[in-house]
């Protein structure tokens, strides 16, 4: 059973990640999503164009931490990177 847009934008926002939708309009900046409803991005993340994440990424800030993926980096499915200030 799938949860009503409304309540998974809930939860990913509740977690620090873009919604489905904002997830899905990195490919307005030359991103490569093929399953943005597989994939969390934290809003802090910079990612350069032609960059590629695949099914089940996860990108996650916390805490002040930064991350950037160059341009044309793919991120392979099942790929987690958490940054976090001091760690």
């Amino acid at each position: 059973m799938m949860l009503p847009a409304s309540r998974t934008d809930a939860a990913r926002k509740s977690l620090g990640f873009m919604t489905l939708e904002e997830t899905a309009a990195l490919a307005d900046r030359g991103v490569i999503v093929p399953d943005p409803g597989s994939t969390l991005v934290s809003a802090e993340v910079s990612l350069g164009s032609g960059v590629v994440l695949w099914p089940n990424t996860i990108l996650q800030c916390s805490a002040g931490g930064a991350i950037g993926i160059g341009s044309g980096t793919f991120i392979y499915p099942g790929t987690r990177i958490v940054a976090r200030e001091g760690a």
